[in-house]
């Protein structure tokens, strides 16, 4: 679920994977920092080359309405042009379970990024 803050959190309740008697975790992850709005389309967030230069994408700033469906992030985004532009993005091409916590998988690692 996307928890309504300035922040656009997803939560989930995630099992250890590889662990069928896992406890399950309740995790949090911060989707502005890692979701962009290139003209008007949603993006995962490419990494930098350098880790020691963070990249805020700050999505959330220029989009609204935003809703979750399963695993499909929708929102309405501005483009270049500040024409506004439906746009969807599958979360499961950038948001992965890694042991029972939400975690952020660079675009270059997704063919569908």
């Amino acid at each position: 679920m996307l928890v309504p803050d300035n922040l656009v959190r997803l939560q989930a309740d995630c099992f250890a994977t590889g662990n069928p008697d896992a406890e399950i975790y309740r995790s949090t992850l911060g989707l502005n920092m890692n979701i962009e709005n290139n003209n008007g389309q949603l993006r995962c967030r490419v990494c930098m080359a350098s880790p020691l230069v963070p990249r805020h994408c700050n999505f959330s700033h220029s989009c609204r309405n935003l809703r979750l469906e399963g695993a499909i992030l929708y929102a309405t985004c501005d483009d270049r042009n500040g024409k506004l532009v439906e746009t969807s993005l599958d979360l499961d091409r950038c948001v992965v379970n890694r042991q029972g916590y939400l975690d952020f998988v660079c675009g270059f690692l997704s063919p569908y990024a």
